[in-house]
């Protein structure tokens, strides 16, 4: 699903506690569960619409919703911009464009984090070839969200340490000892 077709989907999810549906790209809208997180939330919103990026959706808290947040789109967002790096973790999803896929990559990769990557294509070869070379802990293909337990996840950079899921989390809860014995120094 094109990046233009996404965003226009989003713009009629407006409404607190919607649930918005397209394909496997799935979003319900919920509380925070501290209003500080809420209010984080809507600095970054005010720092997008100050720092010139064209808020198309959403952008203001609900006036009596308690610590719901509305689904907030920018478009014409610059990639360096706190907006567009930074993990918010909140109802907020940022556009720009790219000429070429390779712009696309270093993008991704000049970020500070690398939690997750979302790839759209028409043409599958790209997508993996797009896929394999962004630094991101995990990644979906033409689709967001979901996954297996057997599949790790965990991010890269400041995206944080380790992984959960699967054998490589496990790992994380085990502490391995390597030990060597010299058997030619034995007594006797």
């Amino acid at each position: 699903m094109p990046c233009d077709e996404i965003v226009g989907d989003l713009e009629s999810v407006n409404e607190a506690g919607s649930k918005f549906n397209a394909g496997l790209l799935q979003i319900v809208i919920e509380a925070f569960i501290h209003p500080a997180h809420l209010d984080k939330v809507a600095e970054y919103v005010e720092q997008g619409k100050a720092g010139g990026a064209q808020l198309l959706v959403g952008g203001s808290k609900f006036s009596d919703a308690g610590a719901l947040y509305p689904p907030t789109i920018f478009t014409d967002v610059i990639p360096q911009t706190a907006i567009a790096w930074d993990e918010i973790f909140g109802p907020v999803l940022t556009t720009f464009l790219f000429r070429t896929a390779e712009e696309a990559i270093r993008n991704a990769n000049d970020a500070p984090y690398g939690r997750s990557a979302c790839v759209w294509s028409m043409n599958l070869s790209t997508a993996f070839q797009a896929i394999r070379r962004i630094k991101a802990g995990r990644s979906w293909i033409n689709g967001m969200g979901g996954g297996a337990p057997q599949l790790a996840i965990g991010g890269h950079r400041r995206s944080g340490v380790g992984r959960e899921l699967g054998k490589h989390g496990f790992s994380e809860y085990s502490e391995l000892k390597s030990t060597h014995a010299s058997l030619s120094a034995l007594p006797g």
